[in-house]
């Protein structure tokens, strides 16, 4: 089998990073795929650039920054492949990293999502992840960031991978659906992850599929900080249960409390995301009805 394959690569001003990206994507030892770039409204002339540099990788921009589950979505749409990988553009992989990944998700047609072994690109016997589990219906377990090369070194199933490296099989996104694009970044690839668990797809870690990440390369700031512990709020809404939900809440009031102490009462309003995160739970759980029932159904049938 020699499945087709869509490399999907959201861009928003990496034009730095992209030659280290196309290059090492350009050079895998697997043949039958091909990159599509969305360019989320760059300025630095990044679609210029690749336009030029990489005629064969197919390019679209977008008129504003969508944000990286709604850009990769534009990337999905416009495929027509058997398999999808999101990969992040402030990343480099290695030559067999295609086929290895392929590999393992044409040995079981229920693996519907297959994750690399991310290393850090500035210290690369460095963890970034290796894929991660979903603790208490509630906590998202990433076993790896921080950690020394050598102790997740064995292919096996987990609940879920980061979208910085990471195949989907087309059929269960047709299944399930595709990235949530409420989540501008960060979480997404959470959301999905479950979902795809919830409806009895298999994931798996593949450390034989090496990519090496930047990480964060084209975001930064409170900002996004702020809004990724808001986001986790509607992880669990749409896709645990009244425990989870419980557990989450009892944490991010435990963490709003030490915020207050120990930043002078609240002076530098630390503890705000917390506190927005804990007001909007009534509002998301009722959003969250239709995800959750529907996933009942769908384990029932």
């Amino acid at each position: 089998m020699n499945p087709k394959i869509s490399v999907i690569i959201v861009n928003w001003n990496g034009k730095h990073y992209l030659d280290t990206c196309l290059s090492s994507v350009l050079s895998q030892t697997y043949n039958n795929f091909e990159i599509i770039m969305v360019d989320n409204a760059s300025s630095d002339g990044s679609i210029e650039y690749v336009q030029k540099k990489y005629p064969s990788v197919k390019t679209i921009q977008t008129n504003e920054n969508l944000g990286f589950a709604k850009g990769c979505n534009v990337g999905m749409r416009a495929s027509n492949a058997d398999y999808i990988v999101a990969l992040s553009n402030d990343t480099r992989v290695e030559p067999n990293w295609l086929k290895e990944l392929v590999k393992v998700a044409e040995s079981d047609d229920k693996i519907g999502i297959c994750g690399s072994k991310l290393l850090l690109m500035d210290t690369p016997d460095i963890y970034n992840s290796a894929g991660f589990f979903i603790i208490w219906n509630a906590f998202i377990y990433d076993r790896a960031p921080g950690k020394k090369v050598g102790k997740y070194e064995k292919l096996e199933q987990v609940d879920g991978v980061c979208a910085a490296s990471a195949l989907y099989r087309k059929k269960m996104l047709d299944e399930i659906g595709l990235l949530d694009e409420r989540f501008f970044f960060g979480h997404d690839d959470v959301d999905l992850s479950w979902r795809a668990k919830n409806a009895g797809w298999k994931a798996m870690y593949v450390p034989s599929s090496v990519c090496y990440h930047k990480m964060l390369g084209s975001v930064q700031g409170r900002k996004l900080h702020d809004q990724f512990v808001v986001d986790a709020v509607w992880v669990i809404s749409k896709n645990s249960n009244l425990l989870g939900l419980a557990i989450i809440a009892i944490y991010y009031f435990a963490a709003m409390m030490k915020a207050i102490v120990w930043n002078t009462f609240g002076k530098d309003k630390e503890y705000k995301p917390f506190w927005n995160a804990l007001k909007a739970i009534p509002d998301e759980w009722k959003k969250g009805k239709p995800y959750r029932e529907g996933r009942r159904m769908k384990l029932h049938d």
